[in-house]
């Protein structure tokens, strides 16, 4: 591979994610369409000092999301108990015209949930209808990163995606009945909220205050009846 050939590839590779779903990625050929507009006897020199400046100052995905991840726990910026500054934060949104900023404070927010974990419903219309319609008791998401004395989960994250798909199955099982029972809710039966939670499960049974998902249905009902598929 020449000079040229070597350059031109390691400027689409710094700028690979460039509008990426907007645009086709750049490559190679891109970037050599691009400068073969200049003269011949500058092409080389000016792609040479664009693969410097661009190695300094084009900023990738990943790269924000690493500044923000350190940004979380500056403490210049948050004091000493960063969870609790960001637990009262607000960050706007204000942008009239374009995406960038709503962009931005959702690449925020993930570097936030991976540092901390802000547990929280998951954004389903069935779920939150559910959740609104219990006020006795209103939901209360679980402080994260807790630790169990007897930890049953591989991660925070894992227990967080366990804990979403067996409380969005919940809430399909509970819509196949015309008239659930009000102690029958999404994690098992309870009197609170969206249900025990339970997972303990024995070899004889699994107790009804588990997810709805663990037991609920009915083995001897038709393939195609929604009562076969949770049991």
């Amino acid at each position: 591979m020449n000079e040229r050939s070597k350059l031109l590839v390691s400027i689409a590779d710094t700028i690979k994610d460039y509008r990426k779903g907007e645009i086709v990625q750049p490559t190679p050929d891109h970037v050599g369409r691009w400068i073969g507009q200049f003269d011949n006897t500058v092409q080389i020199p000016l792609l040479h000092e664009l693969d410097h400046v661009l190695k300094k100052t084009y900023f990738s995905k990943s790269s924000v999301s690493q500044f923000f991840a350190r940004l979380i726990e500056n403490e210049k910026l948050v004091g000493d108990k960063p969870r609790d500054f960001w637990q009262n934060a607000t960050i706007l949104d204000i942008q009239k015209r374009g995406h960038s900023q709503t962009e931005i404070r959702e690449l925020f927010g993930q570097a936030l949930k991976r540092k901390y974990g802000p547990t929280v419903l998951p954004d389903d219309d069935d779920l939150q209808n559910y959740v609104q319609s219990e006020t006795k008791f209103p939901f209360e998401p679980r402080p994260p990163g807790g630790r169990l004395r007897n930890n049953i989960f591989s991660s925070e994250n894992g227990r967080q995606l366990l804990e979403k798909e067996l409380l969005l199955a919940g809430v399909r099982i509970r819509s196949f009945c015309a008239n659930p029972s009000q102690s029958m809710r999404p994690l098992g039966f309870g009197s609170f909220n969206i249900g025990f939670g339970s997972t303990i499960v024995t070899y004889r049974n699994c107790p009804n205050n588990c997810p709805l998902a663990l037991w609920w249905g009915d083995p001897n009902a038709s393939p195609y009846h929604p009562f076969n598929h949770w049991c």
